[in-house]
């Protein structure tokens, strides 16, 4: 799984070069982030591509829509849920986001290739971030 994810964020950096004489300068797109449905365990993904304008509208489409794919596949995570992972990303410093829904829709994957968190021990305590880089 995780090397599909890789491929996919691969595949969403690429970027043909202009042709001809027009070479304007591009604008740097708005954040991209992929989800993944898998309608079974056995067969590659549907990827749907999400952008949008700044941050803030992105979260707000991406927790639609992880909601409500993972509700058409029979899921049961409350829209909260998502939503709070969702807007975890914001203070994460999140990078190349791959969103995974899984058979059934009560498995939900959120990747990204951010900086991680160091000590992951850490990770259940009570009060810990990495949004300040100090818990």
């Amino acid at each position: 799984m995780k090397e599909f994810s890789h491929k996919v964020l691969q595949e969403s950096k690429t970027d043909p070069e202009p042709s001809g004489e027009d070479h304007k300068p591009r604008l740097p797109l708005p954040p991209l982030v992929r989800i993944a449905i898998y309608d079974s365990f056995t067969s590659a993904p549907r990827i749907v591509d999400l952008r949008a304008p700044g941050v803030r509208q992105l979260m707000d489409l991406l927790s639609e829509k992880a909601y409500n794919f993972s509700q058409q596949k029979g899921g049961a995570v409350p829209y909260t849920t998502i939503r709070e992972v969702v807007e975890n990303l914001i203070h994460a410093n999140f990078q190349e986001v791959v969103i995974n829904i899984y058979e059934g829709g009560n498995v939900i994957r959120i990747s990204d290739q951010g900086p991680g968190i160091p000590d992951k021990t850490r990770v259940f305590e009570p009060g810990f971030t990495t949004a300040r880089g100090e818990a």
